[in-house]
């Protein structure tokens, strides 16, 4: 269990593939072939205490049940310049082994994994939008991935159970579980409350998503009480995307468009206008299978909901309007897109409607501050919950902000919470030491707490001090 806890820990971020090598083994054993398991690179960090071929082979004994069965059946452990074995398997037996491995085959875990604890990384950007150092909240904290999804998504209750086994065991920190379904389940029945609740005994916290069905109450699917459960909330920045049309009206509309501005206006048509084979509600909303490709080519198609993108694409369209139910999420789009919100829309249907022949272009995205940043994003899952009525849920927000020092040059200022009993406020750094004038640093206030009822307003405060100067930063929490 030990050397198995330390494989997610040091290659759970690797790939790893299997080549079928042409050398068919015995003709004692004609059913069996060589397999190259490769594992990427050979761990550097951890050099004094890792060894490859230990970890080969307690792989294989995961497959075959035997330390002899799994030496026999090696036939070569890579451990000089790269990470790998090659194995005589079985294909189920090779099967089984690839399955052991934590690939992410959509995306999600990766996603979370760096925002729990990415590497700074200078100048990233997407395909030149919000241009920046992108790192994650901890990134000398160290990653043990347990996969309990597979490619479409479904997440059984047996493998969460035996993932929350395995981390336990293993001795992690912090369980993180970034997944959940859309309706909470009573907690002697509920996979993530049961193991979370053997978690909380071994003293390991385990944060949970609130869930992405807000915003409206009761929609909160983390119950547990001893769980610590997390919104969504919105950053800094917005995605912006402009469509102009052919009058010179300017429409703002969200949208994480890399695509460059197009320098000519192109047609302005709507889902109906370009479908030949669906009903009108569904060509309105651009259904899949409902755009004529010769009908879209080539002109920006509107949709009256959020479909229609990868076929419009597909299809060689010129751009693709949707509607948007949540002005605040922006996302990317396989050709140049916007999202407008009802009065956007409105306005470009008046246009469409009184125009002979209704044209525009749609500029590339950018991004723009948002001052009311940060609030709950607009999917984040609300409470009360149905099962715990009587417990806060979800109650823990993480706020970046940003200082200037204007005092002198070389200062060092300490961080001191100001909240009520049953609100809990901690700030990261505690202590912002500065070098020069105009000099900027930036601190985490991550506020959690219970026990609020509904209509309280509560006036908290972080205040900086050097011992000579004061700087507040006022928070206002409201249930």
């Amino acid at each position: 269990m030990a050397r198995d806890g330390f494989f997610r820990i040091s290659c759970s971020l690797a790939f790893m593939f299997m080549l079928i090598n042409s050398i068919l083994c015995s003709a004692q054993d004609d059913k069996r072939k060589v397999y190259i398991v490769y594992m990427g690179s050979v761990p550097t960090e951890t050099s004094g205490i890792y060894s490859p071929t230990a970890h080969h082979l307690s792989l294989l004994q995961d497959i075959f049940g035997d330390e002899s069965s799994a030496s026999t059946s090696i036939v070569r452990s890579y451990k000089r310049s790269f990470n790998g074995f090659a194995a005589r398997l079985t294909e189920q037996e090779a099967q089984k082994l690839a399955n052991l491995t934590a690939v992410d085959d959509s995306g999600h875990g990766t996603h979370t994994a760096s925002t729990a604890a990415g590497s700074p990384v200078e100048g990233a950007s997407f395909f030149g939008l919000a241009n920046g150092t992108a790192r994650g909240a901890v990134p000398s904290s160290r990653i043990a991935v347990y996969k309990v999804c597979d490619s479409t998504g479904g997440c059984d209750g047996y493998g969460i159970l035996a993932a929350f086994d395995d981390a336990i065991a293993d001795g992690v920190d912090i369980i993180t579980v970034s997944l959940g379904g859309d309706t909470p389940s009573p907690i002697d029945q509920d996979p993530i409350s049961i193991g979370s609740f053997h978690a909380m005994k071994k003293g390991i916290l385990v944060t949970h998503s609130a869930g992405n069905s807000g915003p409206m109450p009761q929609t909160v699917t983390s119950v547990a009480p001893w769980v610590l459960t997390v919104a969504a909330n919105s950053i800094d920045r917005k995605f912006i995307t402009k469509l102009v049309l052919g009058d010179g009206t300017v429409l703002t509309g969200i949208a994480v468009n890399s695509f460059p501005s197009s320098p000519t206006n192109s047609a302005l048509v709507f889902g109906e206008q370009v479908s030949s084979s669906c009903d009108e509600a569904s060509a309105r909303t651009c259904t899949e299978g409902c755009l004529d490709r010769q009908k879209v080519t080539g002109k920006i198609v509107i949709c009256e909901g959020s479909k229609g993108a990868p076929e419009a694409a597909t299809y060689n369209a010129s751009g693709i309007i949707l509607m948007t139910m949540r002005p605040d999420v922006a996302s990317p789009f396989p050709l140049p897109a916007v999202a407008l919100d009802d009065s956007s829309f409105e306005k470009l249907v008046s246009y469409h409607s009184s125009t002979r022949n209704p044209q525009g272009r749609i500029l590339k995205g950018e991004t723009v501050p948002d001052p009311a940043s940060p609030v709950t994003a607009s999917f984040s899952s609300r409470g009360p919950s149905v099962m715990t009525p009587d417990i806060m849920k979800p109650f823990k927000l993480a706020l970046n902000r940003t200082v200037t020092n204007v005092g002198p040059p070389t200062s060092t200022y300490k961080a001191k919470a100001v909240s009520a009993s049953n609100v809990n406020i901690t700030v990261v750094p505690e202590v912002i030491s500065f070098k020069s004038i105009s000099e900027k640093k930036s601190f985490m206030v991550i506020i959690s707490g219970s026990g609020l009822k509904s209509g309280t307003q509560l006036s908290e405060e972080v205040l900086w001090s050097d011992g000579v100067h004061s700087v507040r930063s006022p928070i206002i929490v409201y249930n």
